[in-house]
């Protein structure tokens, strides 16, 4: 979930309600075993700039920030936030090899990547303060 998180503060995906999260439930195919919730994976993940902030707050932020999300994750020990921050980061690194994989102009994606790298500014500015992982 603090993936998931991430990923939508990065790449703008405002349309990040309660109704785009969900689990699965594993049925047990016999007695022995024990059912179980884990998180479905990611859906309805939709770019966007025409809203102001995420619908999903993080910590009362719309626009997170690398010190937000470390103090969103502060009280799970096991949370690795600035390792998930640096991987997401570097699948934006990849934006224009990917443009040129599906064939879409550089161009069409100009708008899109200049919001993306304002996304990126955002985790970037406290980097200098960051906590080993």
């Amino acid at each position: 979930m603090a993936r998931l998180m991430i990923f939508n503060a990065v790449f703008h995906n405002y349309d990040d309600h309660t109704k785009n999260f969900a689990f699965l439930y594993h049925e047990p195919q016999d007695k022995s075993e024990r059912g179980g919730w884990r998180l479905a994976p990611a859906y309805d993940l939709t770019f966007s700039d025409g809203m102001g902030a995420h619908s999903t707050a993080f910590s009362g932020h719309g626009k997170p920030t690398r010190k937000v999300i470390r103090d969103l994750c502060k009280d799970y020990k096991y949370l690795k936030p600035d390792g998930y921050i640096d991987q997401t980061l570097a699948a934006l690194d990849d934006w224009e090899r990917m443009l040129g994989s599906l064939n879409i102009p550089k161009a069409a994606g100009a708008a899109i990547h200049r919001v993306l790298n304002d996304a990126r500014a955002r985790f970037e500015d406290d980097s200098s303060v960051r906590i080993p992982s």
